[in-house]
């Protein structure tokens, strides 16, 4: 915590973020995967098409 100049206060909030952003991002996914499976009947395709919509994303959202 030293090095990053957080004290306990900062670096728990900045880990709660961490997490929230965590349990929304797994819920969401969830979600769409499910609705995928409805669209199509293919665990497979529901399966793989997140991978790849989560990939893009993760390559949009990187620096």
């Amino acid at each position: 915590m030293h090095g990053r100049c957080l004290d306990l206060k900062s670096s728990a909030l900045f880990s709660a973020g961490v997490f929230l952003s965590g349990v929304v991002g797994n819920t969401a996914g969830g979600m769409l995967s499910d609705r995928i499976l409805k669209r199509t009947g293919d665990v497979v395709a529901a399966r793989r098409n997140m991978i790849i919509i989560r990939f893009w994303v993760r390559c949009c959202f990187s620096r």
